[in-house]
């Protein structure tokens, strides 16, 4: 006998996908806010801004993954590996007090990653809890 989904299911399943494609793209609002705005946040400590450039490409990924989930990994991680060094240098392009910095282009790659491996994590931890 056939199973027939729970349609409260199916529809909480909707709900989540709207709510995590708007947390997505109000995450890369205020990245591409941040980086595009004409003056640099001021510095909390020393470096603090490899942390923010860290700490926002990070959440960026997380939760376009999570928004995007249907896509497939490789070209989802890759098309971010490759925008992150590109929307730094776009910088001086917007806004011409700006400036190319290699150690935010960094910053940014490495918040993918991490958050990529993250991602792996999470994913091979439910397999495994699947499995056993």
């Amino acid at each position: 006998m056939a199973t027939v989904p729970d349609s409260s299911s199916a529809r909480r399943s909707r709900l989540t996908d709207c709510w995590m494609l708007l947390l997505f793209l109000l995450c890369a609002g205020a990245v591409l806010y941040g980086l595009f705005r004409p003056a640099p946040p001021p510095n909390l400590f020393r470096e603090s801004d490899k942390v923010l450039h860290l700490l926002a490409f990070a959440t960026l990924a997380l939760t376009g993954r999570a928004a995007l989930s249907r896509l497939p990994g490789i070209p989802f991680w890759g098309l971010l590996l490759v925008l992150a060094p590109m929307m730094e240098w776009a910088q001086h392009i917007v806004q011409p007090v700006r400036h190319f910095s290699l150690e935010d282009a960094l910053a940014n790659l490495t918040g993918i990653l991490l958050a990529g491996l993250c991602w792996w994590l999470v994913k091979a931890g439910a397999r495994l809890k699947s499995r056993g």
